[in-house]
């Protein structure tokens, strides 16, 4: 069990059927990156809503999470979808993904909980293709005091949040490029902000 599945277990019971306007806006904006040909992973897939969609767009998906139950719930959903996509229950550093394997990494509201961010973004730059696209969407939290910024720091303090990275979008924008990338998009989704990226790896 991973460290931080208990409360993904938990709050799976409540994801929704519906894709919300950033869930929208991330669909519309990563579509454009896509092609038919593409091999695709997705990092911290949750319920599975926006992977069913971007299947097809792509060759096939592959969508992780460390959440047994989120993944259960997105199995469901796949259920009769010609899309090819497949849905599995382990993290990004499962054997299985071979390095320079993937066209397209995804990581759509998941690095401000990892907990080595360098680490992470090193083996998402390893598995990546030559020129191959890295494209994320985070909740940047340090940017500035919010109700969500307060609200999660008490759950954080409660015990009851996951580890919770609050990047301002500079210190996102320095980790990735650190990493090997170059960034050629970024956009705000949202007043959190909600911070769009897409990045090449070199």
């Amino acid at each position: 069990m991973y460290s931080s599945e208990n409360f993904w277990n938990r709050v799976s019971s409540h994801s929704s059927d519906k894709i919300g306007k950033i869930g929208l806006q991330i669909i519309h904006r990563t579509t454009s990156y896509l092609n038919k040909s593409d091999t695709v992973l997705d990092f911290g897939c949750g319920s599975g809503l926006i992977s069913i969609e971007l299947a097809k767009a792509a060759q096939d998906i592959v969508a992780i999470d460390t959440s047994e139950k989120m993944i259960k719930i997105a199995q469901d959903k796949s259920n009769n979808i010609p899309q090819k996509i497949s849905f599995l229950y382990t993290d990004l550093f499962d054997q299985r993904f071979k390095n320079n394997s993937f066209d397209i990494i995804l990581a759509f509201n998941v690095l401000h909980y990892v907990t080595d961010t360098k680490k992470t973004l090193k083996k998402i730059y390893t598995l990546l293709k030559t020129n191959g696209i890295f494209i994320s969407s985070t909740a940047c939290l340090g940017e500035k005091r919010s109700l969500p910024r307060i609200f999660m720091t008490v759950l954080l303090k409660l015990g009851i949040m996951p580890t919770t990275n609050f990047y301002t979008k500079i210190e996102l924008q320095q980790s990735i490029q650190q990493s090997g990338f170059f960034i050629k998009e970024q956009r705000e989704l949202s007043n959190l902000p909600e911070l769009f990226l897409v990045a090449q790896k070199h």
